[in-house]
């Protein structure tokens, strides 16, 4: 006897926790007997291939006269039946709902607070091929022979160094660059996250087109990586992943124009010392601190002044795009008229 796949087991199951599942397919041909024997309630939209036509007929317990509407309906029409209370076929209108999108942030958290799905996520037995992974270190003969020989799945090694020397690249290029196809990156990523390898963020830095994802290793990955020796890129900065990310981009910009460009540099100040998120000299020595600000509050204020008392020759504010007009308002209103000379606010789209 096959072994039933694990959607099909869920099927089964779920009956015994008070839970349902929302299975959507084009084609109802294609799905397992299994699967509409344990439907309560199907819902058919139109038909347009006759295979799908006679399956939906057979499902549903069309008469020939019923059958032939099957490839008539119109959108936001469809026919339903409910085993039980409603065991005959009716027709059903949908009225237009506006869409309404949900971030995989917003998802995530719905899925995390919902016992049986996790109940049910942690008994998922991924499909995982091993290798032997020897350590050699030319340099340093002892380190070679105290290592030990760890057995680790081979994808998330190969994701998590492409990861690990690519920590502001979008999600996509990662993937890509590491030799992923589209349902095995999709495959790797999901078992990173559920393992605690890796979180998912989704930016949106104000270019045309959709918020880009942007994988952020954790401590528990880069561990892993140590452990393995292998090499990669440490990331620098400060503050949430967002913030980082903006530090990055600020310091690919000025370093390929050959100017000096430190992250987070400290500066002494009335005693004590004050850090800038990124400071840039150019071949004159003429040194200007860009402060990332998403909020729109005192503290760009203060970041301002602190900076022109700690010498700086200009500071600009770099903010999201959206968030531009906001912030130049605030300025305008609240900054001393002696410091105003010395500010500039842009968009972080003006350094992509």
């Amino acid at each position: 006897m096959s072994k039933e796949s694990y959607l099909i087991s869920c099927i089964r199951r779920l009956r015994e926790y008070g839970e349902g599942i929302v299975l959507a397919d084009q084609s109802i041909s294609s799905l397992k007997d299994v699967v509409k024997s344990n439907v309560y309630t199907i819902i058919s939209l139109s038909q347009s291939s006759q295979k799908d036509r006679r399956e939906v007929s057979a499902v549903m317990g069309l008469d020939s006269q019923q059958a032939e509407v099957t490839n008539r309906l119109e959108t936001g029409e469809g026919i339903i039946r409910l085993a039980g209370r409603y065991p005959y076929p009716q027709l059903l209108s949908f009225p237009f709902v506006k869409p309404k999108n949900i971030t995989e942030k917003e998802l995530d958290k719905i899925n995390d607070n919902n016992e049986i799905l996790q109940s049910l996520i942690n008994e998922v037995k991924m499909k995982e091929t091993y290798i032997e992974v020897k350590f050699e270190d030319n340099k340093d003969p002892k380190k070679f022979e105290n290592a030990p020989t760890t057995k680790i799945k081979k994808n998330l090694k190969r994701f998590l160094e492409a990861t690990g020397n690519n920590p502001y690249e979008k999600s996509t290029t990662i993937l890509k660059n590491a030799g992923f196809s589209g349902s095995s990156g999709n495959t790797i990523k999901t078992f990173a996250i559920n393992r605690g390898y890796i979180h998912e963020h989704e930016i949106h830095l104000g270019k045309q087109g959709n918020a880009g994802k942007y994988f952020e290793p954790t401590d528990k990955a880069y561990k892993l990586l140590d452990e393995l020796y292998v090499e990669y890129k440490k990331p620098l900065g400060k503050g949430s992943f967002e913030h980082r990310l903006f530090q990055d981009i600020l310091q690919n910009y000025f370093s390929q124009k050959g100017y000096r460009v430190k992250i987070e540099d400290s500066n002494e100040h009335n005693d004590s010392y004050i850090l800038v998120d990124v400071s840039v000299e150019n071949s004159d020595g003429e040194r200007t601190a860009y402060e990332i600000e998403f909020n729109v509050n005192q503290h760009i204020i203060l970041n301002i002044e602190n900076n022109e008392e700690a010498g700086y020759d200009r500071i600009v504010i770099v903010a999201k795009k959206n968030q531009k007009n906001e912030i130049s308002k605030f300025i305008e209103k609240n900054l001393k008229q002696k410091y105003k000379d010395k500010v500039q606010i842009k968009s972080i789209t003006e350094f992509i």
